[in-house]
C-alpha cells in the first residue's frame, strides 16, 4: 500500500473541491486511486485537516455506535 504525503492529499482534495476537474482527472494527475481520492474528500469534509493527521482520535461517535457500546 502506498503512503501519500499530507501535501499530496490536501492538494488532491482541494483540486476536487475547486470543482474544475473530475475525480478521474485529479486521481490521474496525482497518481492515486479514484476510490481513495473519494474517501479523502469525504474524510476532509467531515473532519477537516484532522482527518489526515496521525494519532488523532475522532471523539464524536455516531448515534449508532453509541448505542452499540452501551
Amino acid at each position: 500500500m502506498t503512503k501519500y504525503s499530507l501535501e499530496t492529499k490536501l492538494a488532491a482534495v482541494n483540486a476536487y473541491l475547486e470543482g474544475v476537474e473530475s475525480f478521474k482527472d485529479i486521481a490521474k494527475k496525482y497518481n492515486v486511486n479514484m476510490t481513495m481520492l473519494k474517501k479523502w474528500v469525504v474524510k476532509f469534509c467531515a473532519h477537516g485537516l484532522a482527518a489526515f493527521q496521525k494519532n488523532i482520535q475522532i471523539t464524536q461517535l455516531s448515534l449508532k455506535w453509541t448505542y452499540l457500546i452501551i
